[in-house]
């Protein structure tokens, strides 16, 4: 963003990288005033310098994308503990999912070149076009309705958590274990086996209207919740059981009664969902791992 009064936005600056810019809405900054005029906060942003392409600033876009959604996932903060013992950073996960995004489920591949299709139409050549674009009132009603304006970041982590968390959850594990496997000629199966199960099962439809019905359950050789507790570096083998736990995962009444509340509020879409998740938090969303019983 290039701000009013920045050092970055000076003259000097600006001709030192060789800005290329456009313009786009602030998301959710807008107001039809008495006299029917439409009036938008505006901000300028660079989309590419001397040493940065157009096509590079799309990808970096989607890379935000796999970060935001990857990095604030509670349940994967499971993975990260596990291939941090391996010597695998949480940026060499994202980045590898990056780099081969063909591996992808193919509705995630659609996803993600549809935020990469925002992501160019958001861009305007002058403040000028986008005023007068939103003066017609069939395009100001996109924005009420948040078909327009919105945050894209936000708009389309929304959708992968409450659509497509299933789908993202078993890229993410894929990547992870291929990463696991170039690391290391251990033998990693079973435990990464118990951290996969956790990851899926925290992440179980969170938003469906039967998600209180369905409540997955595994049953674990490792005490998963001891070694998540460990401040320890340990490996998960430390922790096997003489007896298996059964773990189910499940959602509060009180975490149901919230979204919903927040649902009635926002309306029961994509863009209520979005509100949703920035208004309760990821704690009110995820599933609790649940013990019943040794096995």
């Amino acid at each position: 963003m290039l701000l009013d009064g920045s050092e970055l936005n000076t003259p000097k600056e600006r001709q030192t990288w060789n800005f290329n810019t456009k313009f786009r809405i602030l998301p959710r900054d807008f107001v039809k005033l008495k006299n029917g005029k439409v009036v938008l906060e505006i901000e300028e942003v660079a989309i590419g310098s001397n040493t940065l392409s157009f096509d590079e600033y799309v990808k970096l876009r989607l890379f935000a994308l796999l970060i935001l959604i990857t990095q604030s996932t509670p349940a994967y903060q499971t993975l990260f503990k596990f291939l941090k013992l391996y010597d695998i950073e949480t940026f060499d996960l994202v980045y590898s999912m990056l780099e081969n995004i063909d591996l992808a489920p193919q509705v995630l591949q659609k996803l993600f070149n549809q935020f990469k299709q925002s992501t160019i139409d958001e861009l305007w050549d002058t403040e000028e076009e986008i005023e007068k674009h939103y003066q017609d009132p069939k395009e100001y009603n996109k924005l009420l309705n948040g078909t327009s304006g919105q945050n894209l970041l936000f708009y389309f982590h929304t959708l992968t958590v409450s659509e497509y968390i299933h789908d993202y959850t078993n890229f993410v594990l894929k990547l992870a274990k291929d990463l696991i496997t170039k690391k290391t000629e251990k033998n990693v199966d079973k435990e990464f086996h118990t951290i996969s199960n956790y990851c899926t099962g925290i992440c179980h439809n969170i938003f469906g209207n039967d998600r209180m019905e369905t409540n997955p359950e595994f049953d674990y050789e490792y005490d998963i919740l001891a070694w998540m507790n460990s401040k320890v570096a340990s490996f998960l083998s430390s922790f096997k059981l003489d007896k298996k736990l059964k773990i189910i995962f499940k959602l509060t009444e009180e975490q149901y009664k919230t979204v919903e509340d927040e649902l009635d509020i926002f309306g029961h879409n994509k863009i209520g969902r979005s509100q949703v998740i920035k208004v309760v938090g990821h704690h009110g969303l995820w599933r609790k791992p649940v013990v019943i019983k040794q096995v």
